[in-house]
């Protein structure tokens, strides 16, 4: 019988050099709601268009509101420069499923029950496939799922090249953003510090 093997890509997320420093010595982690990448605040990677649309089946996209019940944690597969929009050092992730897994546990401990966990890369998709009506009601049809909608971005950030890890959680949130820590004892073996000389 023929194995399929599921081979996991290394991946970086691009975190300024004192976040690195936190994450690794004290395992400190900031998840996010889908919400919070729409704000002004993150300048050059603000992206109104998150949390609003989903790709159909059908080969057309439509938008709605997401319930307020999922975390999203961002990661890159690409090295390039114009990927990391200026910063000069991240974590590689070598150990997608323990991290995963750290996560989960860190999440339970800060309160916070998992019913779900979505990882994958990103669908990028040009503007003129959007239909966009905030206010609606999300329509779907039964051959996608809500998750879906985590994965697909506006080709403009193509370049990113990015890797998400979705957080389902049992209850909805009353914040933008989580903070966890993670046994920092653990973090050497499934990340390490990435710094670039460019």
């Amino acid at each position: 019988m023929t194995n399929i093997m599921n081979v996991n890509p290394y991946l970086i997320r691009y975190m300024d050099d004192q976040y690195v420093n936190a994450f690794l010595k004290e395992g400190t982690l900031m998840l996010s709601s889908i919400y919070k990448f729409t704000d002004a605040e993150l300048g050059l990677r603000q992206d109104l268009d998150e949390g609003v649309i989903s790709y159909t089946g059908s080969g057309y996209r439509v938008c709605g509101d997401v319930e307020d019940r999922y975390l999203v944690l961002c990661s890159s597969m690409s090295f390039h420069k114009s990927a990391r929009c200026e910063k000069t050092s991240g974590v590689l992730i070598i150990d997608l499923h323990r991290f995963v897994y750290e996560i989960i546990q860190a999440l339970r401990e800060s309160g916070y029950e998992v019913d779900d966990v979505f990882i994958g890369p990103c669908n990028y998709f040009g503007r003129d496939m959007c239909f966009k009506q905030k206010n609606d009601s999300l329509m779907l049809n039964d051959k996608i799922c809500k998750e879906d909608m985590f994965f697909s971005k506006n080709l403009d950030y193509s370049y990113e090249n990015e890797y998400r890890f979705v957080f389902k959680l049992n209850k909805n949130l009353d914040t933008r953003s989580v903070v966890v820590n993670l046994n920092p004892d653990v973090v050497h073996q499934y990340a390490c510090r990435y710094t670039f000389d460019d």
